[in-house]
């Protein structure tokens, strides 16, 4: 007579918990992959000591990211702010995008290093290496007028 096998339930729930973790790393692996989800630069089209830039960052949460905003005049650029935003506690399993806002001002020192004229404001999104690898930077580049003092 013929029996049939269909496994204990060890068997099963080991199997289980196996296929478990194979779709969670599927699904942490795009997110290592692409780690800045999008980025947005939004700066009026003049500025001057005391203006404000808003940059929305969207992140996996896998790794960390780090944003820098910079202000470029001919051969001048000058770092105008720097943020981190920091990754989930346990990025492989917490599948949450991130998503910052922050409004940096622009003071009269920084300012100062300019003269009147056309300018480029630039927002730089890097995370951080997984797999060997290190994603290229998410760039947001918005063209302005510094206005004379």
């Amino acid at each position: 007579m013929y029996q049939s096998h269909r496994g204990s339930p060890i068997k099963w729930f080991i199997g289980f918990v196996i296929s478990v973790h194979i779709m969670a790393g599927l699904w942490a692996a795009d997110r290592a992959w692409k780690q800045v989800r999008s980025m947005s630069l939004i700066a009026g089209p003049d500025l001057a000591a005391g203006s404000r830039t808003r940059i929305e960052v969207v992140t996996s949460g896998r790794a960390a990211v780090t944003v820098v905003l910079t202000l470029a005049q001919g051969a001048r650029t000058d770092t105008i702010a720097v943020q981190r935003i920091t990754a989930h506690r346990d990025g492989f399993w917490d599948p949450r995008f991130i998503t910052r806002v922050f409004s940096p001002r622009l003071t009269p020192t920084q300012m100062a290093h300019f003269k009147a004229g056309a300018a480029s404001l630039r927002a730089e999104a890097r995370g951080g290496p997984q797999w060997l690898r290190e994603p290229p930077p998410v760039i947001c580049e918005v063209a302005v007028t510094i206005l004379p003092e």
